[in-house]
């Protein structure tokens, strides 16, 4: 089973301000809005899979450059 993560960064922040795990990609997309929702303005939200890294979206749900 792959364990999802999700690490919410506030901007100037080098820790992450909150993280969330998640056992499927189903509830993972679904986590992010909620997130963005809850962190109104943070600088990004990243997403790893079973230590991998996936992506990060913004504050608005846009995808970011690697």
């Amino acid at each position: 089973m792959t364990v999802f993560m999700l690490t919410v960064y506030e901007t100037g922040s080098l820790l992450p301000v909150e993280t969330v795990t998640l056992n499927n990609a189903a509830a993972t997309m679904a986590a992010i809005p909620e997130l963005l929702a809850k962190h109104p303005g943070c600088e990004r939200v990243k997403v790893h899979a079973g230590g991998t890294y996936l992506f990060s979206v913004d504050c608005t749900g846009a995808t970011l450059p690697d």
